[in-house]
């Protein structure tokens, strides 16, 4: 579940600490993918150790803790960063969309603190994921294929129009990255459309301050989503997660708190990829389909270490995420970014 945002001052002096912590390490790093920018600084890394401790994992959210969440549609090309929200997502979905450019399906349990985008249109991955989660989906439009199944899916679908001033334009970005939502104007629509008790349970999670069960020691991954959007994730033990940086901008940073995006748990999926059936863009691009029903192989990094899974994806709710002996993988508290790659591509260990 996403927690409310500190004050301004509180979420300042943390995003200076982070800050001078992804300039430090990212020097020490030496190989890394991309050079950072002035105005970006780059991600600190540290090697880490094994964990022996067995997990403590807390218990997993009744159906009735959960209500059904939003999905907001945020862009990730150069042009869109940096950009607003992200860290606030419960779960984090990205993939690949037309081009090798990547797209985010930020899933919202709670509605943020801040503002959310640049909001983008949708994807068929994105049906997939709204149906998963019985989600209300905040986009900017479609090609007329994925409208099309939209409508056929049954998924509330709320595109600049149908928001009815839930979605809008700011002024400091120029068009078409200048559409956004925030938690104020998603907590308007949910209670417009409604906002039941969800019928599935997230992942249990590791009690905070609890290390977890042996794994191998990473100091960061390069996610090859496509040939274009490989981020690197880098493990930084004082930051309590993994950083994100962009090979070709440098950092992942929030517009709003000039924050670096720090991620607990970072989730691996190899899943089917294969051209898209029709136009899945509004250009007249075609697109993908990630097949995301089913099972295949997995990675799961957390407390510095790697482990080796499999994911089992059933008709409702997150990926069940399973170790060799049928245990469920270790999932840190906080948010969850889970990285669609294609089958026999993954993450790449440094």
């Amino acid at each position: 579940m996403v927690r409310p945002a500190p004050p301004d001052s509180r979420r300042r002096g943390r995003a200076a600490v982070l800050v001078s912590l992804l300039a430090a390490s990212l020097t020490a790093c030496a190989g890394g993918s991309g050079a950072p920018t002035a105005a970006q600084p780059a991600a600190a890394a540290a090697p880490a150790e094994t964990a022996t401790p067995a997990p403590t994992p807390t218990p997993t959210p009744r159906p009735d803790a959960l209500r059904d969440p939003v999905v907001v549609q945020v862009e990730n090309s150069p042009d869109a960063r940096p950009q607003r929200g992200l860290a606030e997502a419960s779960i984090l979905y990205e993939y690949s969309a037309e081009g090798g450019i990547s797209r985010f399906s930020a899933v919202y349990f709670r509605p943020p603190a801040g503002q959310v985008g640049p909001v983008r249109s949708a994807r068929i991955a994105t049906i997939l994921l709204c149906g998963f989660y019985d989600a209300v989906l905040m986009y900017s439009g479609a090609s007329d294929y994925i409208e099309a199944r939209l409508r056929q899916s049954g998924a509330r679908h709320y595109d600049e129009d149908g928001a009815a001033g839930d979605l809008f334009r700011i002024g400091s970005r120029y068009p078409p990255h200048n559409l956004y939502t925030d938690g104020r104007h998603m907590a308007d629509l949910l209670s417009r459309v409604g906002d039941p008790e969800a019928g599935y349970a997230l992942w249990p999670r590791l009690a905070p301050g609890t290390l977890p069960p042996p794994g191998v020691p990473v100091r960061s991954l390069s996610v090859p989503i496509s040939p274009f959007e490989q981020p690197l994730y880098t493990w930084t033990p004082a930051a309590g997660g993994f950083l994100r940086t962009e090979p070709r901008t440098g950092p992942l940073v929030d517009a709003g708190t000039a924050t670096p995006l720090v991620v607990p748990t970072v989730v691996v999926l190899q899943v089917p990829v294969r051209p898209a059936p029709d136009v899945v863009d509004v250009n007249g691009v075609m697109g993908l389909d990630h097949e995301l029903l089913g099972t295949g192989p997995a990675q799961v990094f957390t407390g510095g270490l790697v482990y080796t899974a499999t994911w089992q994806q059933d008709p409702k709710g997150p990926p069940r995420l399973l170790l060799a002996d049928g245990t469920p993988a270790p999932i840190a508290a906080g948010e969850v970014a889970v990285e669609l790659v294609p089958t026999g591509s993954p993450a790449i260990l440094r």
